[in-house]
This record gives C-alpha cells, structure tokens and sequence, in this order.
C-alpha cells in the first residue's frame, strides 16, 4: 500500500485538473448553446423578412402583369 500512496498526490491533482476542465467545456457549451438559440432567433426573423418582401414583390409583378394586360 505505502508503494500505492506516492500515487495518491499526483491523481488527486489529476482529479482536480479534469473536474477544472469540466467546469470550463460545461460552461463553453453553455454559452454555445445560448449562442446557437441567439443565431436560431435571428434566422427566424430574417426568415419572416424575407418572407414579408416576397410577397410584396410578388403583390407588385401581379399589379404590373394586370396593368400591362
């Protein structure tokens, strides 16, 4: 057992650095997925824009196509 607990320091410090790095990927994707929902929003309403002036544009070609008739 004494051969064993020379051991014991460095994996507990091994332990640590893995629970610190942990702590750092659980916040990093944390943020990317606030991120992501920030990027789904803003697509979504550029989606809804582009949506709006698509059928304008298609409002205005149905008014010229009845004109020119």
């Amino acid at each position: 057992m004494e051969s064993n607990a020379k051991y014991f320091p460095q994996t507990s410090a091994a332990l640590q650095s893995l629970k610190e790095t942990a702590a750092l990927l659980d916040e990093a994707a944390s943020e990317s997925v606030a991120k992501n929902n920030e990027l789904n929003d803003k697509l979504t309403t550029l989606r809804q824009q582009i949506n709006e002036k698509v059928s304008r544009i298609d409002s205005v070609i149905e008014t010229l196509s009845k004109a020119v008739k």
